[in-house]
């Protein structure tokens, strides 16, 4: 037989053996799949552990938004009461966590009361790696918004054969009215006419109730026989009697609104001029809102 027939043979029956090329190939795939299965297997126990992480988030946020609004609406900074909060709606399993509560006041007035909480979650998986906690935060702020809560009044002048009153009203939202105040009066009359308080004096301050709207108003008695008689009274509101009312400046600021009125006569807006001084605060009964 020639030797290149003999060497076909040889390469036939080597590529026939079960040991041979193909049993070399299984064994490298097995390899391959053996070192591949670690990293995947890492990646779903990892996505595993921070859902876990998101999961006790959510609870951490819920706890800390319950204890920062329960905290506004004692109206203290407490951290004390914060805490028992938090802590009693913490996931089973976290152990007690303490957190701060500050106070602070908006340029507008508003009180904020903010607070920050952290911990930290057991992994389960990724500790094969060293990591061995996953860190969780969460941010609360709850926010008890202003209004005017004081307003003082000063009559600058008055004229007109009409007496009048001068008041301060607040509405709901429902556009009701929930209160109406006498704060300034004018009276005419064959003795004489004045305001009460005297014009330069300032009144005492008024405190304001919570409102959803406010504005000022003006009950004019039209005693057509110009006699000043407190009959026929008409009542002017500064949102449906816009036309009435003249404002220059606003009530927050160092010397007041001043408003110029007219009763329905010369229409020179001088029947009645007022200022009126106000404060920001929180008004009582008011509701904190989260706002972050």
């Amino acid at each position: 037989m020639g030797a290149w027939k003999l060497r076909l043979l040889q390469l036939y029956a080597l590529a026939n053996r079960p040991s041979g090329f193909a049993a070399c190939q299984r064994g490298t795939v097995a390899i391959l799949f053996g070192l591949a299965l670690f990293p995947v297997a890492l990646l779903v126990g990892g996505a595993v552990d921070y859902s876990a992480a998101v999961t006790k988030k959510s609870r951490l946020q819920e706890a800390l938004d319950k204890g920062v609004l329960a905290a506004a609406a004692k109206g203290a900074a407490d951290s004390a009461l914060l805490n028992r909060y938090l802590n009693a709606n913490m996931p089973v399993g976290i152990s007690a966590i303490s957190a701060t509560l500050a106070v602070s006041t908006a340029a507008n007035g508003a009180v904020i009361y903010a607070s920050d909480a952290t911990f930290a979650v057991q992994t389960a998986f990724l500790k094969i790696i060293g990591m061995n906690s996953i860190n969780v935060g969460a941010h609360s702020e709850a926010t008890l918004p202003t209004q005017i809560v004081t307003a003082t009044f000063n009559a600058v002048s008055a004229k007109g054969a009409f007496a009048k009153d001068m008041f301060l009203w607040t509405k709901n939202a429902s556009g009701a009215v929930t209160s109406k105040q006498t704060v300034l009066s004018y009276r005419y009359g064959v003795s004489g006419s004045g305001t009460n308080p005297p014009v330069g004096a300032w009144t005492v301050t008024f405190s304001v109730p919570k409102y959803s709207t406010y504005g000022v108003g003006m009950v004019a008695y039209q005693d057509l026989s110009y006699q000043g008689g407190l009959i026929n009274p008409v009542e002017f509101y500064s949102d449906v009697n816009s036309a009435s009312f003249r404002k220059t400046g606003n009530c927050q600021d160092s010397g007041g609104a001043q408003y110029n009125v007219e009763d329905g006569g010369d229409n020179d807006y001088l029947d009645f001029v007022y200022t009126m001084k106000c404060a920001l605060g929180v008004a009582s009964n008011s509701v904190a809102r989260l706002s972050k």
